[in-house]
């Protein structure tokens, strides 16, 4: 009888929006922003990753892939804070950087030189 009660109790908490059941992470994270250049021009469609490590970046292992939009920008949703590794690259350009994710949004600009 008292596990019918709770869960009478519950039902009527979720339905009014006073108790509410998550499932998975958060997505209280940030927007990275990554803006790619060959040479001093915008680079479209080039390949960016995002890494937790220099190591995971020179063995291309990724959090996030994507790459670069008409405006030379490939942006990442819910960064969590940390420092990133990031690449980027398309046929016959390469580029690196780094940069920490706080509090806000973060952007980085990498200018890709001839590979």
């Amino acid at each position: 009888m008292k596990t019918m009660k709770l869960l009478f109790a519950g039902a009527v908490l979720i339905s009014f929006g006073l108790l509410s059941i998550q499932s998975g992470p958060q997505s209280d994270g940030k927007v990275l922003s990554v803006k790619v250049l060959e040479g001093e021009k915008l680079s479209v469609e080039a390949l960016v990753g995002v890494s937790t490590s220099e190591e995971n970046r020179e063995n291309s292992e990724y959090i996030v892939e994507g790459e670069t939009a008409s405006n030379g920008i490939a942006s990442f949703k819910n960064i969590q804070p940390g420092t990133y590794y990031v690449d980027a690259s398309n046929e016959d350009y390469y580029g690196e950087g780094e940069v920490t994710v706080t509090n806000g949004d973060a952007s980085l600009t990498i200018k890709m030189t001839l590979d």
